[in-house]
């Protein structure tokens, strides 16, 4: 009784009277015989066979409700469906996981036409010198945003049951909110890379800090405090043209909040400014000192956070071919020669291995006959 529905019609008394518009409460108080084909018509109006019309004029208001409408079944238009930035993100994603993959195994492949002279830890450097050379900064920007949109997402399925549909509220495995947010390092790495002019030998000692540190940051809040859904349901009409078409939206379902994408990219960056400020502050008193490495087929990354120390002997650097292709340079040795490729300049170079000038007795010497020596200029 609380929508005080009414069956409506139009009639007169004799073909004389005037007519007259007559309304019959549906659920009528004074009369319960209707009740049982009233409370069917309910059902029907709550699952949306029937709709209910509320007129609101200057004498008074009316409310009705319509005949059956069957619903209309058709298929989506997938040219309306918005997918296609979703689809791009996609083959991006694919295309830096398939890269990284390739880039691993080639690595690999060098370290043992090397002889397993190569320097391990720079292995380590993969997504912050690696990714940057082969793929770019943003192809790895699109892959960060992919992972950052999910932890910026509420995961939200819909449950039907007969002719009721309601949403539903999963929790994501733990592992799944894991690894996202660790996708979020590579927004760490990009930063990393562009502050690096600034940064420039302080770099190694705070990167691995920051990115654990947004890791973890990250997924403490997307796990203690996830993304929720919310629905508001609140039919709206008007009118677009009088008599021809009339637009209405049912209703708002939010899945995603942008204010956590901004967060979490905030987060990414305060925590790179932070750990740098700390860094020189502990380390200010210091004297670091600068690589020695300075060779225009050296990326910077390579300067800042490779292990070259021991591989410089009288001003030339001796970089083993595995650290060399994540620099960039794709190498074949032949008879004494490395013929190689610079993917950073598109600049082939040939270097004659046989002028190397490593004693026989030191610690470099067998390392040096698998390594690319580039001069110190």
């Amino acid at each position: 009784r609380l929508f005080d529905f009414e069956l409506v019609q139009y009639g007169a008394v004799d073909m004389t009277s005037p007519l007259q518009l007559d309304r019959l409460l549906l659920f009528n108080p004074l009369d319960d015989r209707f009740d049982m084909y009233a409370w069917m018509f309910m059902v029907e109006w709550a699952l949306g066979i029937r709709e209910g019309v509320r007129f609101e004029g200057d004498h008074g208001t009316l409310s009705v409700i319509t005949e059956p409408l069957q619903p209309l079944k058709q298929e989506v238009n997938l040219a309306e469906f918005p997918s296609s930035v979703a689809f791009y993100m996609r083959g991006a994603v694919m295309y830096v996981t398939g890269i990284m993959i390739a880039l691993f195994a080639v690595a690999f492949v060098y370290a043992l036409l090397s002889h397993g002279y190569v320097e391990v830890l720079n292995l380590l450097e993969l997504q912050r010198v690696g990714a940057i050379v082969w793929i770019g900064r943003p192809l790895l920007l699109v892959r960060c945003l992919s992972a950052v949109g999910m932890l910026a997402t509420a995961t939200v399925h819909l449950d039907t049951t007969g002719s009721i549909s309601w949403f539903i509220e999963p929790q994501n495995p733990l592992f799944k909110t894991l690894l996202s947010a660790n996708e979020a390092t590579w927004f760490v790495a990009i930063v990393n890379d562009i502050a690096m002019s600034v940064t420039k030998e302080y770099t190694s000692s705070y990167a691995t800090v920051n990115s654990l540190l947004v890791w973890g940051l990250s997924f403490t809040l997307s796990y203690a405090a996830p993304i929720q859904h919310a629905v508001e349901i609140a039919k709206d009409c008007h009118i677009i043209q009088v008599d021809f078409q009339v637009e209405c939206t049912s209703g708002v379902v939010r899945i995603g909040h942008p204010s956590r994408l901004v967060t979490l990219a905030g987060l990414a960056l305060g925590c790179n400014l932070v750990c740098y400020v700390v860094t020189r502050v502990l380390l200010g008193r210091q004297q670091i000192k600068s690589s020695p490495v300075e060779s225009i087929f050296i990326y910077s990354g390579v300067k800042y956070l490779f292990v070259t120390a021991p591989w410089v002997h009288h001003d030339v650097y001796y970089m083993d071919r595995m650290s060399g292709l994540l620099n960039g340079l794709v190498t074949i040795k032949s008879e004494g020669v490395i013929f190689g490729l610079d993917v950073k300049l598109w600049q082939m170079f040939r270097i004659d291995l046989q002028h190397t000038t490593v004693a026989d007795n030191h610690p470099l010497y067998e390392a040096s006959k698998h390594a690319i020596p580039l001069a110190c200029t």
